[in-house]
């Protein structure tokens, strides 16, 4: 019998605060270290009361497991879920997902008694205990492993990866499960030359439809082409899309999104003779038309587009990695408008110059975006590196994370839970333990944000934007000088509902965030009052 012993830490560490003011504070951390041996993240899911799920492997001996484990929101833990596959051997978990009631779901791939992989698939309910097990693998003689997952409804779940069969080698496979466990439909895209086909996102849309991108071998060079597809959710194929790069090169989607209006949006990698390879970007609209393509690179090399999200206002934010004039690749953070216009970039290089990259990104409701990656510092290896933007490009605050030996710390993945809270996960290197999970939450002072520290030459409140909204909104107002400020809600009738701002502030420009999740929908006032200045705006939440 092999021993297990397990032991999780949780140990505050000094954390290297670079804000534009005091916006965000490291609540804890928590280290979860198996067998002294490796242990990788994979996955991160946040539930409704803040309770947090991590799901990756677990080295026993020469072989991986899949490890899932629920920490509360004080970062204590819940349960640990090992699952060792029939096979005894290593077992891959990919990614994560919850539905509405709290259970868990998570996939991967397994060694099976046959010592091929195959799709794995767990259902574990809010309180760890396993409801049930699927697998499923190809035809052929290779092994097979999602890639991701989705919840839907009532218990409802898609997953994607590839598996193998035979006759046309690895060809992208997408399941559909009903609550029980049972396999709804199976579909499987393969290529028109039957090389490896792979797919590695899946989303779904409000309508329950399921966008599943990748790569897909279609070209006679024996290249791969961008693939995204669209099932209905009774899993017919309603379109698939192919998207050949400049060159006729290799082009591999990693990432995909669907904004409010059902327009699809790809991302990846892409390769031109010219510049290397490219973040090429592509959208859709929601019949598969083909609406704009753009290609980023800032200087010949390899760049790598590995998230994409989309906001309220259909603008898309594409993150990822790119090569510098005179540094490694940099972590990237591109936005577009809806149509396609790029409106800024953001770059960050470690003060080592090594290569640094953008694992995931994430969007609030007052369209801030989230991004965690690896960047390199100088003595330290690589750095956990979680940066908060505006929707405008502004930089609100930057935090970084070393590990207790100095060595490399990799995100996976960054998270909210409803709170605004920020959780990050990923491995940490430890001299005594190899790498362990790490989970990360953050707190952050959501409400107020500093624009600029210049005076303007008098004091205005502007209007609120969105307006209408639902149900996050922000409310830009300046301040000709110091001044006791106050910046409160009301409802129609004249009743306050928020408080915003109630304190001394300097001279600038300011803009303060307001959540009106509680609320319901109609006509509120805001009212600003500076010194001896009052203006008040109207502005329309509709739900």
């Amino acid at each position: 019998m092999i021993t297990k012993n397990i032991f999780v830490i949780i140990f505050l560490l000094n954390v290297n605060h670079l804000c534009l003011q005091a916006q965000v504070n490291q609540e804890w951390v928590v280290f979860y270290d198996g067998l002294r041996s490796i242990d990788e993240p994979a996955g991160l899911a946040i539930d409704a009361s803040g309770n947090i799920f991590v799901t990756g492997k677990s080295k026993v001996n020469s072989n991986e497991d899949f490890l899932t484990i629920k920490y509360n929101n004080s970062g204590e833990t819940q349960w640990i879920q090992r699952y060792n596959g029939p096979g005894n051997n290593s077992d891959y978990p990919g990614a994560i997902a919850l539905d509405g009631a709290g259970n868990v779901y998570v996939t991967g791939g397994s060694t099976q008694l046959n010592a091929k992989l195959d799709f794995a698939t767990i259902k574990y309910s809010a309180s760890g205990v396993q409801m049930w097990l699927q697998s499923y693998g190809g035809t052929g003689e290779f092994g097979s492993s999602a890639t991701s997952i989705a919840t839907y409804g009532s218990g409802i779940v898609y997953i994607t990866g590839s598996t193998y069969n035979t006759g046309t080698s690895y060809d992208q496979t997408t399941i559909k499960y009903n609550s029980l466990g049972s396999r709804v439909w199976v579909q499987k895209k393969n290529g028109p030359i039957n090389l490896d086909d792979q797919a590695n996102a899946l989303t779904t849309d409000n309508a329950g439809n399921v966008y599943v991108a990748g790569h897909i071998s279609n070209s006679g060079q024996n290249t791969y082409d961008y693939s995204i597809i669209k099932y209905s959710s009774n899993g017919n194929e309603l379109w698939s899309r192919y998207y050949n790069g400049t060159s006729d090169g290799f082009d591999y989607g990693y990432a995909v999104a669907v904004d409010n209006s059902g327009n699809v949006i790809i991302t990846g990698v892409s390769y031109d003779i010219i510049s290397n390879y490219d973040i090429a970007t592509v959208k859709y609209s929601s019949s598969g038309t083909l609406l704009w393509s753009k290609r980023y690179d800032a200087y010949y090399g390899s760049d790598l587009g590995y998230s994409v999200v989309t906001d309220d206002f259909l603008n898309v934010y594409v993150s990822g990695r790119s090569k510098g004039v005179d540094t490694e690749s940099d972590m990237t953070i591109i936005k577009y408008n809806s149509s396609g216009d790029q409106q800024w970039v953001k770059r960050i290089n470690g003060t080592a110059n090594g290569n640094d990259f953008v694992y995931s990104m994430v969007k609030d409701s007052f369209n801030n975006i989230y991004v965690t990656g690896a960047v390199n510092g100088t003595g330290t290896l690589t750095d956990i590196v979680t940066i908060k933007y505006s929707g405008e490009g502004n930089e609100l605050w930057n935090v970084s994370f070393n590990g207790i030996s100095n060595g490399d710390d990799i995100p996976v993945a960054v998270r909210l839970d409803g709170n605004n809270n920020v959780i990050v996960t990923g491995k940490s290197y430890s001299d005594s333990t190899d790498f362990d999970y790490v989970t990360i939450k953050y707190s952050q002072t959501v409400g107020v944000n500093t624009i600029s520290n210049q005076i303007p030459d008098k004091n205005h409140l502007g209007q609120n934007y969105p307006n209408p909204f639902n149900p996050g909104t922000l409310i830009n107002y300046e301040l000709r000088m110091t001044s006791d400020v106050k910046l409160k809600v009301y409802d129609v009738i004249g009743n306050e509902v928020s408080t915003l701002v109630n304190e001394k502030q300097n001279a600038g420009s300011y803009e303060a965030e307001f959540d009106g999740s509680g609320l319901a929908s109609g006509v509120y006032y805001y009212k600003l009052e500076a010194g001896g200045f009052v203006q008040t705006r109207s502005m329309v939440l509709v739900k």
